[in-house]
């Protein structure tokens, strides 16, 4: 049985249809390929951040979607780890797909919880790291799960350090960096690596707002963290604000 975690967070609408399902297609050479060598595929991922459990923040929608992708049926544990879902990973037929509710729904997972990762590990015999926006992060379907079983990084994960490490190492010039987001503190150390190595870098969603009021510009009601314009008036910005027009 092999557990891997994804990067199922998509959009879905109020109506409860996934709006976009590149991610899901993007794993799903992963998934097939473990449904080829093993007996079960358990997926773990988180969907938003949910104050509190919720239709909206259910993973319900993105099992449909993924089992019509995959042509088969895909088995939901609602529940998550329960006892019982640990004995149906043993008991499905060989080539099952299993997707987990929203790990982020459990009580455990931001603090990374030794209890909740070792349930969660339960449910399989390996463990493969697949989704490399998450693996920053400390939480329990992560870091915490591989300290109870034999753990691996997934291909998307080595696709996207290889890619990276080419960039940053080794960069064909000119070479442009576009980093988007919500949050500089969770990309202050990269942003410091590229203003060393990129010749532009580019910054968009809401942690430009940030760098804009750094410079002193308005940035009105946009998010800003307050916090990291000191450190961002002490590095090397420039900034430049121009009209642009979008063709899609």
């Amino acid at each position: 049985r092999v557990i891997v975690r994804e990067d199922f967070n998509v959009p879905v609408s109020a109506r409860g249809a996934v709006m976009n399902d590149t991610k899901i297609r993007l794993a799903l050479p992963t998934i097939t390929a473990y449904r080829r060598a093993a007996r079960v595929v358990v997926i773990l991922s988180h969907l938003g951040r949910p104050a509190g459990r919720g239709k909206d923040e259910s993973l319900k929608p993105v099992a449909q979607r993924l089992a019509k992708l995959l042509h088969t049926s895909v088995e939901f544990f609602a529940q998550g780890p329960t006892a019982e879902n640990v004995e149906l990973t043993k008991r499905l037929p060989r080539g099952s797909v299993v997707l987990m509710e929203n790990t982020r729904l459990f009580s455990g997972e931001e603090s990374n919880s030794a209890t909740l990762a070792k349930r969660l590990a339960a449910l399989g015999d390996v463990f493969v790291m697949d989704a490399f926006a998450s693996a920053h992060r400390s939480h329990a379907s992560t870091v915490g799960i591989t300290k109870f079983l034999p753990s691996y990084a997934g291909p998307q994960v080595v696709t996207e350090v290889d890619a990276l490490s080419r960039a940053t190492q080794h960069p064909l010039h000119p070479f442009v960096a576009m980093i988007g987001g919500a949050k500089v503190s969770t990309k202050i150390g990269l942003l410091r690596k590229l203003l060393q190595r990129a010749d532009y870098v580019c910054l968009g969603g809401a942690l430009a707002n940030t760098v804009l009021r750094a410079k002193g510009l308005a940035t009105g009601a946009s998010k800003v963290e307050e916090k990291l314009i000191p450190l961002l008036r002490r590095l090397p910005l420039t900034t430049v604000v121009q009209p642009f027009t979008l063709v899609h």
